[in-house]
């Protein structure tokens, strides 16, 4: 008489859990890897927008600042799924009529607090993973996450 013998065995079970979970945490980690890739270009984004602002500003105005006050720039937090992830201020607390820097620092309670920040500058330029002077020379871990 043959013994048929219908289901799994323990250690295929086992097996079959252990590629699934392997599946899964292949599939976190690039999902992570996507959404910071995702908001950084959001911070970008944001940074050129308000280059953009200030743009207007200088030929509305002639000058990009009236020598003691920058202008309110129009995007000042950026946030994605309704949490902020980048502060973005102006570089140097000292207006200068004819140049600027911005800055988009990621925020310590969002997904970007241990990514770089996001420079731009009056000629347009954007630089990613920057220190926190904006100059492409230096340590790229200056830039700590507000």
């Amino acid at each position: 008489m043959l013994d048929k013998n219908k289901g799994f065995t323990l250690i295929e079970l086992m097996i079959a859990v252990a590629v699934v979970g392997i599946l899964t945490l292949m599939s976190v980690a690039g999902y992570k890897s996507y959404t910071v890739r995702v908001n950084r270009s959001s911070g970008v984004q944001a940074v050129q927008t308000d280059i953009q602002f200030m743009e207007q500003q200088y030929l509305q105005n002639g000058v990009y600042s009236n020598g003691v006050t920058w202008p309110i720039l129009p995007i000042v937090t950026e946030s994605a799924n309704n949490q902020s992830i980048y502060k973005i201020t102006f570089t140097s607390t000292t207006a200068n009529k004819y140049t600027y820097g911005i800055i988009a620092r990621p925020l310590c309670s969002g997904p970007q607090k241990d990514d770089g920040c996001i420079c731009g500058d009056k000629d347009g330029n954007i630089l990613i993973n920057a220190p926190l002077d904006c100059s492409n020379s230096g340590p790229k871990n200056q830039c700590s996450c507000l």
